[in-house]
Formats: structure tokens, C-alpha cells, sequence
């Protein structure tokens, strides 16, 4: 999107890693830009005012030595309220959220 309705710094550390979520109508796009090593990444769904998630994707780099293969991957619902993915070291990853 070009129209951005909020933006919220999730978490993060200098130099490591960042997680930034911006939301554009009832549509979340969660980045995760990872300098450092592999790290799992939780996201709460309740810390961005989310109830219920229609569709989750995840697009995420396939390895650092092929930064050009991008996985796609459907997630289904949400344990305890939260959705927790790998990101590879030294890459990236975006989080897509249809909620309702």
C-alpha cells in the first residue's frame, strides 16, 4: 500500500534486528529485518488491537546465499494469541494480516 492508516515499532535491538508493523485499513504488514543470527519472531496479535485473522501469509527469504527466492507460506491461526516464525540470519521476512 501507499496509504498508511498506523505504524508501530514491535521490537528490536540495534545493529540485530527490527519488527515494525504498519497497518493499512483491516490489513497488517508485519517486516522483520534480521542482521544477526537466526531468531524466532513471536508476534502478538492482541498488542495490535487484532480478535480474529482471516488469512496469514508469510514471505520470507529462503537462505542468505539466495537472496532471491522468496517462500510463501499460509499460516494457520494463532496459538495463544500469537504467531511465532523463524527468520533466517542476515535475512528477511513480511507477515501479512487480513483480519476482521
Amino acid at each position: 500500500p501507499t496509504v498508511w492508516s498506523e505504524t508501530r515499532h514491535l521490537e528490536g535491538e540495534m545493529g540485530q534486528y527490527s519488527v515494525v508493523a504498519r497497518r493499512s485499513g483491516n490489513e497488517w504488514y508485519v517486516a522483520v529485518m534480521n542482521a544477526g543470527e537466526r531468531r524466532n519472531v513471536s508476534v502478538s496479535l492482541a498488542s495490535l488491537g487484532i480478535n480474529r485473522v482471516v488469512d496469514a501469509t508469510l514471505y520470507h527469504q529462503a537462505s542468505a546465499k539466495h537472496p532471491e527466492v522468496v517462500n510463501v507460506k499460509h499460516l494457520k491461526g494463532a496459538k495463544n494469541g500469537t504467531i511465532t516464525f523463524a527468520v533466517t540470519a542476515s535475512t528477511g521476512a513480511v507477515l501479512h494480516l487480513k483480519v476482521d
